[in-house]
């Protein structure tokens, strides 16, 4: 697992003596609250060994949207992946749901931050394969990168969703007892 997360394409990104052009395709990856991603950045340009790209860190920001967060990034896969696990917990009652949610919830606290700067790596590595300069690289930077209020917005509603899933034989339970003491 480190070693994919600590490729040595990564390293050389990171390890570049000149970082002017490297800040500048991260923010335009970055898009919107560029400088806390940069600084996550250079957290992982200080380390090194085999946990230099997942830093801890800390996100408000995705203890109150969970996996909302992760599609406003556009970290698509991710996304869905933690999304369908929260969603087997309150399909399946087998699982120790809550445990699972808050473990998921506390990982991608930690490290959603370092999760999407590598994301943004992979973008920057690829437009370098792909020869982009310029415009060119700007804008697939950006396309790519960015955020999608859109999609947490829909994944914001699935977690209502889910949250609704999760609570009604509670609700309904309220619903008879107050059904019987009122009639």
């Amino acid at each position: 697992m480190f070693s994919v997360l600590n490729h040595p394409a990564y390293d050389r990104l990171l390890d570049q003596r000149d970082q002017s052009g490297m800040i500048e395709d991260l923010n335009h990856y970055f898009g919107p609250h560029a400088p806390v991603f940069l600084a996550t950045y250079d957290k992982i340009r200080g380390r090194r060994g085999l946990n230099r790209m997942l830093p801890p860190t800390w996100s408000w920001q995705v203890l109150f949207t969970s996996y909302a967060w992760f599609y406003y990034r556009k970290l698509w896969l991710s996304a869905t992946l933690i999304a369908l696990a929260m969603a087997l917990t309150v399909v399946l009652p087998a699982l120790p749901g809550n445990l699972i949610s808050f473990g998921l919830t506390a990982l991608m606290c930690v490290y959603g931050k370092p999760w999407y700067l590598r994301a943004a790596l992979n973008q920057i590595r690829l437009a370098d394969q792909l020869g982009l300069q310029d415009g060119a690289r700007r804008r697939y930077l950006t396309r790519n990168g960015g955020v999608s209020p859109w999609a947490a917005a829909l994944a914001s509603i699935a977690m209502a969703l889910m949250l609704v899933w999760s609570m009604w034989p509670t609700l309904m339970d309220g619903a008879a007892l107050l059904a019987t003491l009122n009639g």
